[in-house]
């Protein structure tokens, strides 16, 4: 076994949810047996409760804690995603900088970690990529839910060229057909219920929605290997039909456990560099089928 400073050194950067911060737990251990060291970065808010949830000890002296700020004081609602994903951006960068750099718990040293290999973000947070890149690392961007999320997300702007979404988000079709398919052989998904269409408020909705396809397309675009939290036989046609993701420029896609399998790496037919955030429609048939 490898000494822990000789060890292969994964920072995890997960969104401060708990549907993203457990995948990302699960992940780190994956990691910690294969011998890793883990570097696992919450927010501030959420490392407090993480550490009050899990012994010290959990994980042993290779995983290590940490938390930053997000730029929000102590007594605001986290659940303003509007106000927490702009905030994030802004105070979580510098943290995020020196943790790489080597800061001053990281590594090196008697009982240190060495310095990060690799990164591991959160789809949703595919702004942080930027930094990895900048110092040559390996990244790679997990997704939280399943693939199939994923591919409609990714998939979006196919949603607005089948006139089931308008450029915001909002479905512009009747219940009665508001139904699409990501595959003829796919049971038939309602916009309606989509994420970005089932928050009660119009205004976070927007948001929402312009937020996860511009991290998405992002992630796609940066990162060099996407993780799904799923396996193939779970989501068989989205893995037939949809890797690499759709008209996204430079795809790269990876299925199988959140533990990750090698990468079929692969250049989409469609636009290259980084995406932008009202796209044009594809050429080719969309991605969405339309269920009359």
């Amino acid at each position: 076994m490898a000494t822990d400073a000789a060890a292969p050194h994964a920072l995890l950067l997960p969104y401060p949810a708990q549907g993203h911060v457990i995948p990302f737990m699960e992940l780190a251990h994956r990691l910690l047996d294969r011998g890793f060291a883990v570097t696992f970065v919450n927010t501030e808010f959420n490392h407090r409760r993480v550490v009050e949830a899990a012994p010290a000890a959990e994980g042993g002296r290779r995983l290590r804690l940490v938390g930053v700020p997000d730029g929000m004081d102590d007594g605001e609602d986290r659940d303003n995603l509007v106000r927490l994903n702009g905030t994030m951006q802004e105070a979580m960068p510098p943290w995020l900088e020196a943790l790489l750099d080597g800061g001053e718990e990281s590594a090196g040293g008697e009982g240190g970690l060495g310095r990060v290999t690799c990164v591991v973000v959160d789809v949703t947070m595919s702004w942080a990529l930027d930094a990895a890149k900048r110092r040559g690392l390996p990244t790679a961007a997990l997704w939280a839910a399943s693939a199939a999320v994923l591919a409609v997300i990714v998939g979006a702007k196919n949603l607005i060229c089948d006139g089931v979404n308008d450029d915001d988000g909002a479905s512009v079709k009747l219940e009665s057909s508001s139904s699409f398919r990501l595959a003829e052989s796919m049971a038939p998904m309602d916009a309606t219920f989509l994420v970005w269409n089932y928050m009660g408020n119009r205004d976070a909705e927007r948001m929402v929605f312009h937020y996860l396809t511009t991290t998405a397309w992002a992630a796609v675009a940066k990162a060099d290997l996407l993780l799904c939290n799923t396996f193939s036989d779970l989501e068989p046609d989205i893995f037939t039909h949809h890797s690499p993701p759709p008209s996204s420029p430079s795809a790269r896609s990876a299925h199988g456990s959140a533990a990750a399998q090698q990468a079929a790496r692969r250049r989409s037919s469609g636009t290259s560099g980084a995406p932008t955030t009202r796209p044009a429609c594809p050429s080719s048939s969309c991605t969405s089928r339309s269920v009359a």
